[in-house]
């Protein structure tokens, strides 16, 4: 039997609900959501150095453990945000925020999540040339128009240790090729 009157898109009717539930919790279930969605946008690695997201007028705050998470995390900031808000189905998110916390230091340290502040920056150190001083003055003179000096640190850092990796993966490649001669 068909109901008469006005139908509703599911859509629509869900969106409805959400905001009741919503002013209804005091805003408890948004920010809900916005946990759920940065621990699926972030993913496992991420979220365990991670914690206590909130949003503020369009910012999301996101609490992590160290300064190297902060910066790392904030050069990526605006692919965050908008996966986040595909994942919300709505812009809520324009910026977001990486703020140290010694709370989520010491929950990380509580429960013995592996620290990663070296290895990120290290691949195969057995493998790596060192970078000549010409080539370390290039790659800081590139990283110097970046204002904020813990990003320029990490920058520089993380450029190093990547073209040191990809030099030594040449050296390798070209030792392992075979001579011209019999």
């Amino acid at each position: 039997m068909k109901r008469a009157g006005k139908q509703t898109p599911l859509a629509s009717a869900l969106d409805v609900l959400g905001r009741r539930l919503d002013v209804k919790s005091d805003g408890r279930y948004l920010q809900m959501r916005i946990n759920e969605a940065w621990e699926k946008t972030a993913g496992p690695t991420v979220a365990e150095h991670t914690a206590r997201v909130h949003l503020r007028s369009g910012e999301l705050v996101v609490h992590v453990d160290s300064n190297v998470w902060a910066s790392e995390l904030s050069a990526l900031a605006g692919p965050y945000a908008k996966r986040l808000n595909e994942e919300l189905g709505k812009e809520l998110v324009r910026t977001i925020r990486f703020t140290v916390s010694r709370a989520v230091r010491e929950r990380v340290r509580q429960e013995g999540v592996e620290e990663e502040k070296d290895t990120y920056y290290q691949p195969a150190p057995e493998l790596a040339q060192p970078l000549s001083l010409n080539e370390r003055a290039q790659v800081e003179a590139s990283a110097g128009v970046i204002e904020d000096p813990q990003l320029r640190e990490a920058v520089v850092k993380a450029t190093v240790a990547s073209m040191e990796w990809q030099k030594g993966q040449k050296a390798v490649k070209t030792r392992e090729e075979p001579s011209g001669g019999l």
